[in-house]
C-alpha cells in the first residue's frame, strides 16, 4: 500500500506548505472548503490503508484511484485559477446545516415563505412559524399582507413603512422584539408602523415593494429603507440563490424587466470591478426610490445598519449629497445573537431608540395626516 502512504503524505505536505506560505507571505490560496475536502481525502486514504486487508483488492484499487484523482483535481485546479471554493461550499452548505440541526436540535421556520415570480420570494400572509437555533428561539407571525405582525393603534395619525431584509424583519427575535415593534409600541404610539422587511431581500425587491406601495390610493406618510452592506451584493449581476425560482422582476437600466432564471448553486467570483458596479447600481436604485417617493409626496429615508461589512464610500457620499434623509447607524455598537450575525433583542431596542431620537421622528410627524 505504498501508493496510499505516499499519496497521503503528499496531500498533507501540500496542505501544510500552502497554509504556511499563505499565513507568512500571503501567497497561495486561502485554506478554505476545497482544502478541507482535500484533508478528507487524505483521511480516506488512511482508512483504505488501515482496512485494506478486509476489503476486496479490486475495490481497494478503485477507491485509491478515485481518491487520487479527486486529490489531484483539488490540487491542480486552484493552482490554475479555477474557482473550486464556491462549488465545494455550495455542496457542503446543506450538509453542514443538517449536521448542525441534528447536533444542536435546531429547527428552521416552516411555512413562512413562498416563491413569487414578481419578487422572487415573499412571506405567506397570515403565517406563523417557530425557529430554534444555537443560543436563541424566535416566533414569527405575519399579517394579512405578509408583513411582520405589529399592533395597529385605534386611530393612527399616519402610516410609516420600513423596507429591508432580515435585519428589518427581525430574524432571530420574536414579533414584539423587532425595532419596528418597539417604535410602534413605545415611541410612535399613534402611528401605524409596517414592517415590510423580508429575509434575503436586496435593493431590487425593496424598490419593487416601494413601487407597489406607492401605486395604492392610501399612501404612507414616510418610507424608510433599512440596508446593510451585504444588500448591495444581492443584485441581478449574481445568480439567484433560491432553488426553484424560475422568474422575477429585475431593476435593470432604470426599468423593470421580467427575467427567466436558472438556479445555479455556485457563486460568482467577487472582483473589485463587480463590487464597484454593484455600488453604482445601489446608488442609482436608492436615487430612483427617493425620486418616486418625492413624486408622490411621500417622505423617504435610508437607514444604514452594520453587518460588520463596509459601505462603498462613493455610495455614502452620493447619499449625503442628495436630498434623501440618511440615518447612519453603522457605528451604533449594537449587540448580536449568539453564533449569528443578526441583532439580538437589545440590539433591536438600541436601533429603535436611535431612530426615535433622530430627525426621522420629526419627519414622520411633519408628514402625518389624519387617517382617512
Amino acid at each position: 500500500m505504498a501508493i496510499s502512504d505516499s499519496s497521503c503524505f503528499a496531500i498533507l505536505a501540500y496542505l501544510a506548505a500552502s497554509r504556511v506560505f499563505f499565513a507568512e507571505f500571503g501567497v497561495g490560496v486561502v485554506f478554505g472548503a476545497d482544502r478541507l475536502i482535500l484533508l478528507g481525502v487524505a483521511m480516506a486514504l488512511l482508512a483504505v490503508r488501515v482496512f485494506a486487508t478486509r476489503i476486496d483488492p479490486r475495490l481497494t484499487l478503485a477507491a485509491l484511484a478515485s481518491l487520487g484523482t479527486l486529490a489531484g483535481l483539488l490540487v491542480v485546479l486552484p493552482l490554475n485559477g479555477v474557482n473550486v471554493e464556491n462549488p465545494v461550499r455550495a455542496v457542503l452548505r446543506p450538509v453542514k446545516a443538517r449536521l448542525f440541526s441534528i447536533m444542536f436540535g435546531t429547527t428552521r421556520p416552516r411555512g413562512l415563505y413562498r416563491l413569487d415570480n414578481r419578487y422572487g420570494f415573499v412571506h405567506v400572509p397570515g403565517a406563523q412559524a417557530f425557529e430554534r437555533r444555537r443560543g436563541y428561539t424566535a416566533r414569527y407571525a405575519t399579517d394579512a399582507e405578509g408583513n411582520r405582525s405589529i399592533p395597529t393603534p385605534g386611530a393612527p395619525r399616519s402610516t410609516v413603512m420600513f423596507l429591508g431584509d432580515s435585519f428589518t424583519f427581525g430574524a432571530g427575535v420574536s414579533d414584539d422584539q423587532t425595532f419596528s415593534h418597539v417604535l410602534a409600541t413605545e415611541h410612535w404610539t399613534d402611528v401605524r408602523v409596517i414592517n415590510a422587511g423580508v429575509d434575503g431581500w436586496g435593493l431590487t425587491q425593496m424598490h419593487l415593494r416601494l413601487t407597489d406601495a406607492l401605486a395604492k390610493p392610501q399612501l404612507p406618510a414616510a418610507v424608510f429603507t433599512v440596508i446593510i452592506p451585504d444588500d448591495l451584493r444581492r443584485s441581478h449581476l449574481r445568480p439567484p440563490v433560491v432553488p426553484g425560482l424560475t422568474a422575477r422582476l429585475e431593476w435593470i437600466g432604470g426599468e423593470w424587466m421580467s427575467s427567466r432564471l436558472v438556479y445555479r448553486s455556485a457563486m460568482v467570483e467577487e472582483t473589485p470591478a463587480l463590487l464597484e458596479q454593484e455600488a453604482r447600481l445601489a446608488s442609482a436604485t436608492l436615487s430612483a426610490m427617493s425620486a418616486i417617493s418625492r413624486a408622490r409626496q411621500v417622505a423617504f429615508g435610508v437607514i444604514l445598519l452594520d453587518d460588520e461589512g463596509e459601505y462603498p464610500p462613493d455610495m455614502v457620499y452620493a447619499l449625503a449629497q442628495s436630498d434623501t434623509a440618511v440615518l447612519d447607524l453603522s457605528r451604533l455598537g449594537q449587540t448580536w445573537l449568539p453564533y449569528d450575525g443578526h441583532p439580538d433583542p437589545a440590539g433591536h431596542r438600541a436601533i429603535a431608540d436611535a431612530i426615535a431620537s433622530s430627525a426621522l421622528t420629526e419627519l414622520v410627524y411633519r408628514r402625518a395626516a389624519p387617517a382617512e
